[in-house]
């Protein structure tokens, strides 16, 4: 029975399809055809407010973890708003889709704090689990309100005309584009583009999207969450694992004690061993890496598969997990040195600064699962804490500013040493312009001349302007640029640089 007050079962589902209809259309103005921008931004919101509105309709709380899923969603969605990095950008939007994704878990009955390691990728796969409440949720739009049990006919009338109005659309927009005379015909009452179909077929998809996922989220009956079976087969003996981690151990021992003046012996040692900072800390870089993430990998298969005892795991895979983990920071802290060693001949990049950041959320990760280990395999716990250790990367990625904080540091070295890589500067994205733009009165003809030839290769196109694409670094950027259109103008056509090296 339902409470005084309450919406009918079909009036809720038509609100559904309302909203749905609504972010579709939405999607389309802001989307179609444009760069990401403020309406990355503004569209989350609205799907938020959707989602929130529905909520209510549907007499669904919503919680206090959710919320704080909500609000990181919003932020990374604002970053891309304010940011211009486009390796950042990337980062933001998979990571507030991913977020996103995850409200939904948790809004079906999945606590965050329940989600193994693995349960943070299927959340990318999400989507696909809207199918089924899509094809359960779409015919009940079309029901007349109690057809569903009284009057089958009219349920055949509203979806038989809903689809006979799609098929002559977009046939009529095919014909349209294939038949001038007929285009004519029909621009008399409607107007069509080339765009016009694209556009609708777009909207039709991002609408039966959110049918899809609404359904799921408000109509869907969810299974309680059943609890990992305590009993689950492990594969692994202790003596295997202690054999394979010991040998590792041993190995990593070695290696660490016999190039110990090789790995940190700095600048000098690099001279006197006739190398060159490339070979010895790119090369080296890549190595050291690829060995500390096939460590972490190995730690973690044998921590999930190894069989534990009655008080968890045995004390001989604590401490040789232990012990290779810590040999694995050393490891890193190895190649963080050989990079800086580097920067400090090349300057900083893109790329160089991302290693940086990744070898310290390695080197967290890893001891998170160090302790996870010790607290006899807590591997909800491991999920949650290397979890929010990637969120807290991206968010100091986003304080720090990357393409800025490059820019500051190679201007200054090039005041120190002279050496500047002026054209690899021209191509950082707008978040560097406000401290590279004094490059273009550089006394020196090579430099400015680079880097306006950077600039021109990035910021000249000819792409009008449309407010949904706008972008708080980008518009900063024209602004400082537009008194020195002149003097980039005159580089434009005189120079043929190659793309700088991106490592």
């Amino acid at each position: 029975m339902e409470r005084t007050g309450e919406l009918s079962t079909y009036k809720k589902t038509l609100f559904l399809g309302l909203v749905s209809l609504t972010l579709g259309i939405l999607a389309t103005w802001f989307f179609f055809d444009k760069q990401l921008g403020v309406n990355y931004l503004l569209f989350i919101l609205c799907v938020t407010l959707g989602a929130l509105i529905l909520a209510y309709v549907f007499v669904k709380q919503v919680s206090t973890e959710q919320y704080v899923l909500i609000a990181l969603t919003l932020f990374f969605a604002l970053m891309i708003f304010v940011r211009a990095s486009e390796l950042l950008t990337f980062f933001n939007f998979v990571m507030s889709a991913l977020l996103a994704f995850i409200t939904v878990r948790s809004c079906t009955g999945r606590s965050i704090r329940t989600f193994l390691p693995i349960n943070y990728i299927e959340s990318f796969f999400l989507p696909l689990s809207f199918i089924g409440p899509l094809w359960s949720t779409f015919p009940e739009l079309f029901a007349f309100r109690k057809s569903a049990e009284d009057n089958s006919r009219s349920k055949e009338v509203a979806r038989g005309s809903l689809m006979a109005v799609i098929a002559v659309v977009i046939f009529s927009a095919l014909f349209a584009s294939a038949d001038q005379v007929f285009d004519s015909m029909l621009g008399k009452f409607f107007s069509f583009d080339e765009t016009t179909l694209p556009r609708v077929i777009f909207t039709v998809i991002v609408t039966a999207f959110f049918i899809g996922a609404f359904g799921y989220l408000f109509k869907k009956i969810h299974a309680g969450l059943a609890p990992a079976a305590p009993g689950s087969v492990r594969s692994l003996g202790s003596i295997e694992t202690s054999i394979l981690l010991g040998a590792i151990n041993l190995l990593f021992l070695v290696f660490i004690g016999f190039q110990f003046a090789y790995l940190f012996g700095g600048n000098d040692h690099v001279l006197v061993q006739g190398l060159t900072y490339a070979d010895y800390a790119r090369k080296g870089f890549f190595e050291l890496v690829i060995v500390a993430i096939l460590s972490y990998l190995i730690i973690s298969v044998s921590e999930k598969q190894i069989v534990k005892g009655e008080r968890g795991h045995l004390r001989s895979f604590k401490f040789l997990s232990s012990v290779l983990v810590g040999e694995i920071v050393i490891i890193l802290i190895s190649a963080f040195m050989r990079l800086s060693l580097y920067e400090s001949a090349y300057g900083f990049t893109v790329i160089r600064l991302y290693s940086h950041g990744f070898m310290i959320w390695l080197a967290l990760a890893l001891a998170f699962l160090a302790v996870s280990i010790w607290q006899s395999g807590k591997r909800e716990a491991f999920a949650l804490y290397t979890f929010t250790s990637v969120l807290l990367f991206l968010f100091i990625m986003n304080v720090l500013n990357p393409d800025a904080f490059i820019a500051k540091q190679n201007i200054e070295r090039y005041r120190v040493s002279g050496k500047i890589d002026a054209n690899y500067l021209g191509h950082l994205s707008s978040d560097a312009i406000p401290y590279t733009v004094t490059l273009l009165d550089d006394p020196q003809v090579a430099v400015h001349s680079d880097f306006a030839w950077g600039i021109n290769s990035r910021y000249y196109e000819d792409r009008p302007y449309v407010w949904q694409e706008a972008n708080l670094s980008k518009d900063r950027a024209r602004r400082l640029l537009i008194p020195k259109e002149e003097q980039i103008e005159e580089y434009r056509h005189t120079f043929s640089l190659p793309d700088p090296d991106p490592l």
